[in-house]
């Protein structure tokens, strides 16, 4: 059983074996029950996006789909989503492409593009990552959440040098960049960046 995921370029993915089970549970007038997971934390304040959509998707086909929304890495590491997508585990993943680049590069993308989501449709963009998410056992729907890129600093900086050294929290794609301004990147899930900022466990 194949499913689905998304992310900034936060992504949204469904399993290819819903498609082959749907039609007898339509048959049958029983609603069919998908489980979803975010690679947030279910109390994190982007995470009322994901409760939104699944609200409005079970409202929209209460006789035919209902999601259960059963949280994010609490219940399975945000980088471990997409295999236990591919396994059957869950069916809807909402994701970040970074967190399973191993499976492609080209996933990386999402977080590099400036283009809106329907700019990639109309670009062809959209046409390449559904064929790139099917080669990994996965159905790509689109794009769910993109927002800007920022370095936030504890201490202010006037020059790239100021940077050198500072231990800043960051995700896997960026890490090359950080360590080309000679910074030191840490990797901490997402949940535990403002807890680690007070501490002084990194210092951006």
């Amino acid at each position: 059983m194949k499913k689905i995921t998304c992310w900034v370029g936060v992504v949204l993915f469904l399993s290819i074996g819903i498609l082959a089970i749907g039609q007898d549970a339509f048959a049958q007038k029983k609603p069919i029950v998908l489980k979803a997971v975010c690679f947030l934390p279910k109390n994190d304040p982007l995470s009322a996006m994901t409760v939104e959509w699944v609200n409005k998707v079970n409202a929209m086909f209460p006789e035919d789909v209902k999601i259960e929304f059963l949280g994010g890495p609490e219940i399975i590491s945000s980088v471990e989503q997409v295999e236990a997508l591919k396994k059957g585990i869950i069916d809807i993943d909402f994701n970040v492409g970074s967190y399973y680049a191993p499976h492609g590069a080209e996933f990386n993308a999402f977080q590099l593009t400036r283009n809106s989501p329907l700019d990639q449709r109309k670009s062809g963009f959209y046409d390449f990552m559904v064929k790139a998410h099917e080669k990994i056992g996965v159905k790509y729907l689109g794009r769910w959440l993109h927002g800007g890129f920022y370095m936030y600093l504890k201490t202010p900086v006037k020059t790239i040098d100021e940077i050198k050294g500072k231990k800043i929290r960051t995700g896997p794609l960026y890490v090359f960049f950080l360590n080309k301004l000679g910074a030191a990147p840490v990797s901490i899930k997402p949940s535990d960046v403002y807890t680690s900022l007070e501490r002084g466990l990194v210092e951006g």
